[in-house]
């Protein structure tokens, strides 16, 4: 049985050589130009990406700040310490670590005896407790503090309200996370935050179990 031959296909040429190669440069030229466009097409979208990412962060954005005063609307003297949002968007408030001088100040007894150690029973208003969630635009109060009945306490705290520190820990609900000294309006950038001991608490520690002695 005899092998068919194989018939090969040859590009149909013209006769005028630069006619011939014009063709091929041609297709090569659109494929190139396809690319270039498939490219910058993907750059854009990457940008459009990344701007609505931002816009979304930006819309979400929250900026815990240390407000205080000392009266109240009626102007009856009481101070208050207060953390409020004054971002656009809701916080996750996970820590809030309080310092008076290089003092840590964890629970309100702590601060009511480094001002004045003669006062066992204040008279004090709690608010925030860790973690919480705290809308755009609102406050939470801290301590509260009438001077009826406590001058001593209250006139230390009016001055040493203005020289607290704080290192406040949290997030925007897009999970971006910050730490500041509700101070400034450029909070450092961190990953995320913990729930720590050092935490300011209204709750006094927890006296550790006695010691059990062994069976005999």
């Amino acid at each position: 049985m005899t092998p068919e031959p194989e018939i090969h296909h040859h590009p149909h040429r013209t006769g005028h050589r630069l006619i011939d190669l014009a063709v091929p440069l041609s297709a090569l030229a659109v494929s190139v130009i396809s690319l270039v466009i498939a490219i910058h097409h993907g750059h854009t979208m990457q940008k459009m990406a990344d701007e609505n990412a931002r816009l979304v962060q930006a819309n979400s954005w929250p900026l815990l700040q240390f407000v205080t005063g000392n009266a109240t609307d009626a102007g009856e003297p009481e101070i208050t310490l207060k953390i409020e949002n004054a971002g656009v968007g809701p916080a996750k408030l996970i820590s809030l670590e309080v310092f008076h001088g290089e003092r840590r100040i964890r629970t309100p007894r702590d601060l009511v005896q480094a001002l004045d150690p003669a006062t066992t029973r204040p008279l004090v208003s709690l608010g925030a407790t860790m973690p919480m969630v705290l809308r755009a635009g609102d406050s939470t109060l801290i301590l509260g503090v009438k001077r009826e009945g406590q001058q001593v306490l209250w006139d230390k705290l009016n001055t040493a309200r203005f020289e607290l520190r704080f290192r406040a820990c949290y997030c925007s609900v897009s999970d971006g996370c910050w730490v500041s000294d509700l101070a400034t309006v450029s909070p450092q950038s961190v990953e995320q935050c913990a729930v720590t001991s050092d935490t300011f608490t209204y709750l006094s520690p927890l006296p550790s179990p006695p010691a059990t002695s062994p069976a005999r």
